[in-house]
């Protein structure tokens, strides 16, 4: 049994294939975008007109805009056994870059068209995914469907304004559960663990998942459920920490400290120590055992966990398809994204103004995400398409 639908050997796609990679680019300019917008607009330096509020529509574009292009990639391999045809993949990009338009010219489009134009993404991408998963043999498949379905109607909750809270829970909870599915499925991949399960402290062999793996997700699903049905706090409090036992266990299991001097390696226990960490702050807020704020929780999910994710993974492509990148950069790319998400977790209590320090997080955070985007750019400028045998191309349709 396998917690994600499609076929192994395909999984190389995700980080070889052009049609998936240019997603994580396309994410990476909206983690760069996104908070930046909100720092500058914050200390005054520009006006950013939106018909949302710049920390309202920040909110959205980095669930929808950073998140929605790099978790393509993910459902687009996950679900498809065969390339997916070019033309597929440059109609969701196009229409991801049009949603991303329409958000920031909302002030002028207004909210209706605004709303139209953004969510024709996410219903393009559920047609084109969905069936494949419906299809699909795996037991992992249902998984994925749930996921993908809370991430599309978060983006049409949010847009009915009454509901917009509940679009939040619905796409926290779907950047949760996709995040427990790829990165434990990825780390033991990535790692190279090859440890027999019935091994005392082993991890999981790539392929075979056993059953702390499976309470550690379905924890996340049922912790996460709660929250989204509203359930009471001591109900919705324990089953996070749960979560957080089980998931802790887990990655106490990956035994990652194993690979100290392999800063590529590494980095993915390290975000998934972030959602042992996330799932924790949510079962201390919801059990009022701190006074924190739910976003700082919130704010662990996205800018911890998912953003050191999704640039170890836009790195992993970056190497696999050009070659390795320094040591140097490399430490120098995953200590920025840390720095700015602890920095960003911790900002009620650090002693710096409030806003402040939510402002040098996101800059530091973004900067991360800004030194990729110029290595990816000065690489493909030099170097074009000629790495099209490597990376897949675009001629298997």
């Amino acid at each position: 049994m396998i917690f994600l639908a499609g076929d192994a050997r395909n999984e190389s796609a995700l980080f070889t294939d052009t049609r998936y990679s240019a997603f994580f680019f396309a994410s990476a300019l909206m983690a760069v975008i996104g908070p930046l917008v909100v720092v500058l607009s914050v200390s005054g330096l520009i006006s950013f007109e939106s018909a949302y509020g710049p920390f309202s529509w920040h909110g959205h574009e980095m669930f929808y805009g950073y998140l929605g292009a790099i978790f393509t990639g993910f459902f687009l391999v996950l679900a498809h056994e065969d390339a997916v045809p070019q033309k597929v993949c440059m109609l969701l990009m196009s229409l991801w870059l049009i949603g991303r338009i329409a958000m920031a010219a909302s002030e002028f489009i207004g909210m209706e068209l605004t709303a139209f134009l953004d969510v024709l993404f996410p219903l393009y991408l559920i047609t084109v995914t969905l069936p494949a998963l419906l299809k699909s043999k795996s037991q992992g498949s249902i998984f994925l469907i749930v996921v993908l379905v809370l991430f599309v109607c978060g983006n049409l909750l949010w847009h009915v304004r009454p509901l917009a809270v509940w679009g939040v829970f619905f796409s926290l909870a779907a950047v949760t559960a996709l995040l427990v599915l790829v990165a434990g499925r990825v780390i033991p991949i990535v790692s190279g663990l090859s440890i027999s399960e019935n091994e005392k402290g082993a991890s999981i062999t790539p392929g075979v998942v056993d059953k702390l793996s499976v309470f550690s997700v379905v924890a996340a699903f049922f912790a996460m459920g709660l929250m989204i049905a509203g359930q009471g706090m001591l109900v919705a409090g324990l089953a996070f920490m749960a979560a957080t036992f089980l998931n802790g266990a887990r990655l106490i299991r990956w035994r990652g400290w194993r690979f100290y001097n392999e800063p590529q390696i590494l980095i993915f226990h390290i975000a998934y120590l972030w959602i042992v960490v996330s799932f924790f702050l949510l079962g201390l807020v919801y059990l009022g055992l701190v006074e924190m704020a739910f976003s700082t929780a919130m704010h662990a999910f996205v800018g911890g966990a998912a953003g050191v994710v999704a640039l170890a993974m836009m790195v992993q492509a970056y190497n696999e398809k050009y070659g390795p990148l320094s040591r140097g950069v490399i430490t120098l790319l995953y200590t920025l994204v840390n720095i700015g998400a602890v920095l960003r977790v911790s900002a009620e209590w650090v002693p710096l103004d409030y806003s402040l320090a939510i402002s040098l997080a996101g800059a530091i955070w973004s900067s991360a995400f800004l030194l990729f985007v110029v290595i990816q750019s000065v690489q493909f400028l030099q170097y074009g398409n000629s790495h099209k045998a490597i990376s897949g191309g675009y001629e298997a349709e």
